[in-house]
């Protein structure tokens, strides 16, 4: 693939394209499996894909402070919104500066004319908690004994046991077997200072003035058995009175949980009918190969 692309870019200059012509390369996602994504490196990459734009020199010629701008915004938190509104740009079409997505109505930016906020949260970009690597997260230490971080691990696995129902005929039920990593969300000073007064057993805390919180995220890595998936999921956590004085803890999905190792062909049987279940689904029958 590699060199695939030198030869293309080799003759894309080679052609004096480059005058005429602004070139994006982009993937859709980094590294899934191995030793390379069980690094936080490998998070971040599958989080932050590939994006690079080569302006063209007419357009740079047109656009004094086009150049300049991109430069900017590369150190800025961006979406594919933004890269919808910068090819309207670049073909002339007549844009918005805002866009639909998943239900919610998201301001966009056009990268080559307008600075993106540096303030600019995941929540304001609408990126899922799951995808955000703008969290500021502290480990939790033996997160396989640590009460919150198991509940919130079952909880996930539950979850993918919830979206293979339909398809128990073919599909095993998972179980968790291990929670192997956990990092909390740090809350807010303002969440902080509000909730001070919550059960310790519930809840993580803030590293730097070690007040209690009520609300949070949870990132987990966990093994699920029989299928020996190693996952990758994200939970919501919060707190609520019950009717009784005493708290509950709440949890809530904020994505589908990823899967970080390869389920070869656990899940031949949901292939062709179910395909997005795959890294979920162990087939009850027919497994010819363990993941790795």
């Amino acid at each position: 693939m590699d060199a695939e692309l030198v030869k293309f870019l080799d003759w894309f200059e080679a052609a004096n394209l480059s005058s005429n012509t602004s070139i994006i390369l982009m993937s859709d996602h980094g590294q899934r499996h191995g030793p390379l994504r069980n690094s936080m490196q490998g998070k971040l990459e599958e989080s932050l894909p590939l994006m690079s734009i080569a302006l063209s020199r007419q357009l740079m010629s047109r656009k004094k402070d086009a150049a300049e701008m991109l430069r900017t915004n590369a150190n800025r938190l961006t979406t594919p919104v933004d890269i919808h509104r910068t090819l309207l740009n670049l073909s002339g079409l007549r844009d918005s500066t805002t866009l639909a997505a998943g239900g919610a109505s998201l301001t966009s930016y056009s990268l080559i004319d307008e600075a993106v906020p540096e303030t600019r949260s995941c929540s304001d970009a609408g990126i899922p908690t799951h995808w955000c690597s703008c969290l500021r997260l502290k480990k939790i230490q033996e997160p396989s004994s640590n009460e919150l971080a198991v509940r919130a691990a079952r909880f996930a696995v539950n979850q993918m046991n919830s979206a293979t129902k339909p398809f128990r005929h073919l599909c095993h039920e998972l179980q968790l077997g291990n929670v192997t990593e956990a990092d909390v969300s740090l809350a807010s000073e303002d969440l902080a200072r509000r909730e001070r007064h919550v059960s310790w057993r519930y809840v993580a805390y803030n590293a730097e003035n070690s007040a209690l919180l009520a609300a949070g995220y949870l990132t987990l890595r966990l093994v699920t058995e029989p299928n020996g998936g190693l996952f990758e999921a994200s939970v919501q956590f919060g707190l609520q009175r019950s009717r009784f004085g005493s708290p509950l803890l709440l949890l809530s999905s904020t994505s589908e949980a990823s899967r970080i190792n390869r389920y070869g062909s656990q899940a031949h049987c949901v292939t062709e009918v179910a395909p997005h279940l795959r890294k979920f689904c162990l087939c009850r029958t027919g497994v010819s190969d363990s993941p790795s």
